[in-house]
């Protein structure tokens, strides 16, 4: 069991949890009404979030998109055919004894099960976005009532509570991998990982080296590392970068980034309120001494230690960049005085009109699209946000928002944003005055680095999740909605003339014409 807090500021970190040799479990509290706004200012403070004006049917969706989004079954049909399906939730509603009296959903004949009819059951599948296929993760059959008060239970409310019970164990042994045979020599891992724990980390070499497994070879060993990823015993990547540090401790390499990704009523233990401190709340900007200043409050600075090998974990996640910075690196010298950390989840600031402006000052791209039309995940952003500060600098050091960014690229003269809305990762490429020409070969190549990135994000996802490429039909500002303006890329190059009336818009009041050539020049 691992402990994970629910506050907002740490959903970018749940992904570590998420696996597709798992099922789910989904607390829902039903006495709240679903199209209420879910904010608890002692526990729940989503206020500047992108989750600001959430209601508790769209938590209950997102959980949903959570599980299917990171829990790709396409891999595990690969291996045990059409029995395995998408993972299942077993959905347990709580505090039925708050409920008012005229809305109590009890069932109606508790002793048919078939016979039973679950309102609030029926209220959960409305919520469901048609065009998503989540129904399939839930059923009425792994649905229960439960009430918990602060007293002794009931006979009655003690067995409805055994009756997940004994749900949770049918849902074990009915997965596809129940009783999957594993290598004997993969069995010893667990005794080592037991052994190693308190060490935290484990090199892979050392792990080669030892007598106890014989490795066939090398895949064989990441085949293992992978598994126990999988069942949530270590934290493993086989990336380049990655592969050499095996992580034993799962809670601990949680505990790090609990202690950086913050939610603000868990400050106890940093109780020095300064500016950077306030400004990190704000902006998602942190100071490398700041951050040392923090894991030395805990465990002693042992994070400290073992910091070069937590650090790429946490970009691999997508949940910090290592940044350098643009004032900084003019006039400082010193190891780590130039860089600070870049925490996506945190920050708070609204990307406003001004800022747009500094595209429109010089030259500049259309916007290009990579419209997922299912489902956009919303960490998504954050991981491409973290991959592209790889690849290039920042353009200023107060240029990042909750909903975009904007990078330098390779020789100055061309400049990246990047953003999201609610559907699309957007793209544009411009130049910071007129007299500067866009170069269609440099705009292309940003365009093949976006989407390389985005392919690489997407296969750690469920295999439904996929977008299209292409571009808005009207002359769209960043992060503006393109939903209802989204032309694939395909039926725009398909065109056989260059002004054309524009398919999507063909009422009198909103006619436009799409200028083909202007829209492939910079990206086709």
């Amino acid at each position: 069991m691992t402990d994970f807090a629910g506050q907002v500021a740490y959903y970018a970190c749940h992904q570590i949890y998420l696996s597709r040799r798992a099922f789910y479990l989904l607390v829902i509290d039903m006495s709240k009404k679903l199209k209420d706004i879910a904010y608890d200012p002692e526990r729940h403070n989503p206020i500047g979030s992108l989750f600001e004006k959430w209601t508790y049917e769209h938590y209950f969706v997102f959980w949903l998109q959570s599980i299917k989004t990171y829990c790709d079954d396409k891999k595990m049909k690969e291996k045990f055919g059409d029995r395995a399906g998408v993972n299942p939730v077993i959905l347990i509603a709580t505090h039925r004894d708050q409920l008012e009296t005229e809305n109590v959903r009890k069932p109606e004949n508790p002793a048919n099960s078939s016979m039973i009819e679950y309102p609030f059951y029926e209220e959960l599948e409305k919520c469901l976005p048609k065009e998503q296929t989540l129904g399939g993760l839930i059923s009425p059959e792994r649905y229960f009532e439960v009430e918990c008060p602060p007293r002794s239970l009931s006979k009655e409310q003690e067995d409805s509570i055994d009756e997940v019970r004994k749900c949770i164990v049918q849902t074990a042994t009915g997965l596809p991998h129940w009783g999957e045979k594993i290598p004997t020599q993969w069995s010893y891992f667990e005794q080592i990982a037991y052994e190693k724990k308190k060490e935290k980390i484990l090199k892979r070499n050392d792990l080669w080296d030892m007598d106890r497994i014989q490795f066939s070879d090398e895949n064989d060993m990441d085949d293992m590392l992978r598994f126990y990823q999988e069942i949530g015993q270590i934290i493993y990547f086989s990336d380049k970068r990655l592969r050499d540090v095996i992580i034993l401790d799962v809670q601990w390499f949680v505990d790090a980034f609990k202690a950086i990704i913050t939610d603000p009523t868990h400050v106890r233990h940093f109780t020095e309120r300064t500016k950077e401190w306030k400004d990190f709340e704000e902006t998602g900007k942190l100071s490398d001494a700041t951050l040392i200043r923090m894991w030395e409050k805990i465990n002693g600075g042992f994070y400290i230690k073992y910091k070069d090998e937590i650090m790429p974990y946490m970009e691999k996640l997508g949940i910090l960049a290592n940044v350098k910075s643009q004032e900084e690196k003019r006039t400082s010298y010193k190891k780590n005085e130039n860089t600070f950390y870049y925490i996506p989840s945190i920050n708070k600031k609204d990307l406003k009109d001004e800022h747009k402006q500094i595209i429109d000052e010089g030259n500049k791209t259309p916007l290009f699209i990579f419209y997922f039309r299912n489902y956009l995940p919303h960490f998504f952003s954050y991981r491409l946000f973290v991959n592209c500060f790889r690849k290039w600098e920042s353009l200023r050091d107060d240029l990042f928002f909750k909903n975009a960014a904007f990078y330098s690229g390779e020789g100055g003269d061309h400049n990246i944003v990047i953003a999201v809305s609610k559907t699309s990762i957007q793209l544009q490429v411009f130049t910071l005055a007129k007299n500067i020409k866009l170069e269609e070969e440099e705009t292309k190549s940003i365009r093949s680095v976006v989407e390389e990135m985005i392919n690489e994000i997407t296969t750690t996802f469920h295999e439904q999740v996929d977008c299209e490429k292409g571009f808005a039909c009207k002359d769209l500002k960043i992060t503006e909605e393109d939903e209802d303006m989204f032309l694939r890329e395909e039926a725009v190059s398909r065109l056989k003339t260059n002004k054309r009336p524009c398919p999507k818009h063909v009422l009198k009041s909103e006619r436009h014409d799409i200028d083909r050539d202007s829209l492939l020049k910079y990206w086709y």
